[in-house]
């Protein structure tokens, strides 16, 4: 028997940060997309360990330290093998990673006796903030720590993505998150109300990302690609705690013209938003 399902990487469209919590977690709001850049994860019974390939497999990442190994130690899923296709960087705010393991989630949780649907909800969150998300996919406003996901009604639109090549870790870019830096995450939570009730919300208006400082501080040469990218066009906003940056478009035309007028050596894509998980 073998499985193979789609890995959806995520923007996300806003992002504030409200206090840290005694557990040492970030309470969070975040209005997030996932998209249709994608890994891919294949599943074969019979066989144990894991195969990573493709333009973004990291081969200096070990075995025990990839997601997607710890998801299946902790769905209990003995006797598996997964080969994951990464077309996601790692270190880029798309949150490659998470949506690998919520893949095997998705995937072999159902076929475990005695797994509820909230025991892979707390699997979930064990292997990390973005994978609650990961597992629902389309769009939601993300709250708690990464745990709370409520589904928002985000019609798809085009994206143009930009992603500088270099790795960022979360971990230092929180780290250097001051508290003046940290808002009441009314923003975000006023948008997805207004998308609750259908009302026009234009997201081409930045919202915040109260990331983007930190993240600058930590990785001066952020600021660089950011500024390249701003002086070929592009009003770049960050994902996550990035390097990738990303400009919602009107069309797949405008999304075309941002990635053509990106300054090399940058990777770029032009995608789709509110992206579901599927089988490949």
């Amino acid at each position: 028997m073998s499985l193979t399902l789609e890995a959806p990487a995520k923007l996300n469209l806003g992002l504030e940060v409200v206090r840290r919590r005694d557990d040492g977690y970030h309470e969070l709001r975040s209005l997030m997309t996932a998209i249709d850049l994608h890994d891919t994860v294949t599943l074969v019974e019979g066989r144990v360990g894991l195969e990573v390939e493709g333009p973004y497999a990291d081969p200096d990442l070990e075995p025990e330290a990839n997601l997607v190994t710890q998801a299946l130690d902790l769905v209990g899923a003995l006797g598996w093998y997964a080969i994951v296709h990464k077309e996601v960087p790692a270190g880029a705010g798309l949150g490659g990673g998470s949506a690998d393991a919520a893949a095997v989630l998705r995937a072999l949780a159902p076929l475990q006796a005695g797994v509820r649907p909230e025991d892979v909800a707390e699997m979930a969150f064990d292997l990390g903030a973005d994978v609650p998300f990961q597992l629902v996919g389309g769009a939601a406003l993300v709250a708690g720590a990464g745990e709370v996901v409520q589904p928002l009604p985000l019609e798809p639109t085009w994206a143009a993505v930009a992603w500088p090549r270099l790795h960022v870790s979360t971990a230092a870019v929180f780290g250097a998150l001051r508290e003046d830096e940290m808002t009441d995450g009314a923003r975000v939570e006023a948008v997805a109300e207004a998308l609750r009730r259908g009302a026009d919300v234009d997201l081409g208006e930045e919202l915040p990302n109260a990331l983007w400082a930190p993240a600058v501080r930590r990785y001066p040469e952020l600021a660089a690609a950011r500024d390249a990218l701003r002086e070929a066009g592009w009003r770049p906003r960050l994902t996550g705690t990035g390097s990738a940056m990303f400009q919602l478009c009107r069309d797949q035309f405008e999304a075309a013209a941002l990635v053509e007028a990106a300054p090399p050596p940058m990777s770029t894509w032009v995608v789709r938003t509110a992206a579901a998980p599927a089988l490949a």
